[in-house]
């Protein structure tokens, strides 16, 4: 799926602007759009693991 979501924000934000730059942009399409990127963004940021993971780990294990 991680392949996937980069080219889909790619064209989720190619077609908003495009659409965006007309002079009566159809807002249904903007959102739907924005709907769009945002779910690919979580696609990405999903596989990316959180830097304060460990740190709480390790906190938890020194407190007992």
């Amino acid at each position: 799926m991680k392949k996937f979501a980069l080219p889909f924000i790619i064209v989720a934000i190619i077609i908003g602007i495009y659409e965006y730059s007309k002079v009566k942009p159809n807002m249904y399409v903007v959102i739907v759009v924005i709907v769009l990127f945002m779910f690919g963004m979580f696609q990405l940021n999903s596989k990316i693991p959180s830097k304060f993971s460990d740190e709480e780990e390790n906190d938890t294990e020194e407190n007992d």
